[in-house]
């Protein structure tokens, strides 16, 4: 269902991350050694990475991998917003909705240079590994890679230190936005002819004479 892409990606990399073994982590890396690629599986993991997505509250620790929603598009609307047919019980119920196009931002802050390549690197794998996850049981039409950024000094969110450093990188993620088609009872409702003049000065519209 659209509207949720950035908790369940929250959700992806903490799960991809709790169940990542070191042998899984050591095969995203070649050309370095072993020693230092064991170094980083173990410092990571020693560190509590928390995950959350942006609108949580609490304050924010290192390392961590913060998931925020960008924006969200309409990618197609079919005519009067008609998707189909759902049978809900035993009644056939029209489902409005049209296709919508999510973006979300994965950002991952560490004050590490090193340990900050590796996370950027293993979240990454964690959403790549994950695309049969988002389209079979999360009901993603596509799963997309839209690039990421190079790592920088983060001031804004941890404006007190100068140290933390973060990198970006963009997903985005097609569903449908849906809804029964439901006669909602109106209410009825009055306007008092005080309520609104013609001209300023002519109270309800209607002089009073012919």
């Amino acid at each position: 269902m659209a509207g949720t892409f950035d908790l369940h990606t929250t959700i992806a990399l903490k799960s991809g991350w709790d169940a990542m073994t070191e042998a899984q982590f050591k095969s995203l890396f070649t050309g370095f050694p072993d020693s230092m690629l064991s170094g980083w599986y173990t410092e990571l993991k020693a560190e509590n990475i928390r995950f959350m997505a942006a609108f949580a509250l609490g304050e924010t620790e290192l390392p961590s991998v913060v998931v925020r929603m960008e924006d969200e598009q309409n990618e197609f609307q079919p005519l009067g917003f008609h998707t189909g047919m759902d049978t809900t019980g035993s009644t056939l119920q029209e489902t409005l909705g049209f296709m919508s196009k999510e973006t979300v931002c994965v950002y991952t802050f560490s004050s590490n240079a090193e340990l900050m390549r590796a996370l950027y690197v293993a979240m990454r794998a964690i959403m790549i590994s994950s695309a049969k996850w988002f389209m079979s049981e999360a009901g993603y039409q596509s799963f997309d890679f839209l690039g990421g950024g190079d790592i920088d000094p983060e001031r804004g969110l941890f404006p007190e230190n100068l140290g933390v450093l973060m990198r970006l990188q963009k997903w985005s993620a097609s569903s449908v936005a849906k809804a029964p088609n439901v006669d909602y009872p109106v209410q009825p409702f009055v306007v008092g002819w005080k309520d609104f003049t013609v001209d300023g000065t002519n109270t309800g519209g209607v002089s009073g004479t012919s």
